[in-house]
């Protein structure tokens, strides 16, 4: 494995410095997201490759991959592992930890 974790506190030093991706469920996404700019692409839908052409990513681009709590995520870093793209990252804590350390947060909850 060659992704990398990222904890939601190290995230909003960053988050303008790379792609946040968040691969829960339609229903979760709608309930509650990141107000940051992020894209929703659900885990069973993610194609790496797919993922990376329609978004003109290059391999220097860090992805920080979100979900629930952290188990999609790995899924999701693995799929991008699997297609050797170097720069991945996922939120220990997933869209919880988030919310938690201050992050700001939409949906029909909030």
């Amino acid at each position: 494995m060659t992704f990398k974790t990222i904890n939601a506190n190290q995230l909003k030093q960053i988050e303008n410095n790379g792609i946040i991706l968040d691969v829960r469920t339609q229903m979760e996404h709608v309930e509650k997201h990141l107000k940051c700019k992020h894209i929703h692409i659900p885990l069973d839908e993610l194609s790496p490759s797919d993922f990376i052409a329609k978004n003109n990513i290059n391999e220097n681009t860090s992805i920080y991959i979100l979900c629930h709590i952290g188990k999609r995520a790995i899924q999701a870093a693995l799929k991008f592992d699997f297609e050797n793209y170097p720069n991945i990252y996922v939120i220990e804590g997933g869209i919880l930890a988030c919310e938690n350390s201050g992050h700001e947060i939409s949906g029909y909850n909030h």
